[in-house]
């Protein structure tokens, strides 16, 4: 299956925080021919400190991938949270909200990791999707 990795400048609050953002993530997912994931990473700065943000969107149930990314070889250092105003209950979609901690890791180490993932979990987001 066909996965995506988008990139924002921009904090999840700020994306989140528009109404219909949960349709436009489906719709884009749609458009793009994805079955069934998407990342979006988000970055911004707070004074002189860059802020990455990591976003799991997928159509299963991410908790495999979430330990994967997780995993001490990728050093992410991610911290889940649960930014109560962005729950927007969609039955479609399982979305995993994390700060990145470490910011040196950007989409170029991000992507490949994903597809490491996917490569190994076939199953998962193919199959079932279609």
């Amino acid at each position: 299956g066909k996965f995506g990795v988008a990139s924002m400048p921009i904090s999840i609050e700020t994306f989140f925080g528009k109404a219909d953002v949960m349709d436009e993530i489906v719709q884009f997912m749609s458009d793009e021919n994805l079955s069934g994931f998407l990342g979006i990473m988000f970055k911004c700065m707070e004074g002189d400190h860059l802020r990455r943000q990591l976003v799991l969107c997928g159509v299963f149930p991410l908790q495999e991938l979430v330990d994967f990314v997780r995993g001490p070889e990728y050093h992410l250092d991610l911290e889940e949270i649960h930014p109560v105003k962005l729950m927007t209950p969609d039955l479609a979609l399982s979305v995993r909200y994390f700060i990145q901690h470490n910011p040196k890791p950007s989409r170029k180490q991000i992507a490949p990791m994903l597809s490491a993932f996917f490569e190994g979990h076939q199953s998962v987001g193919s199959d079932s999707l279609q």
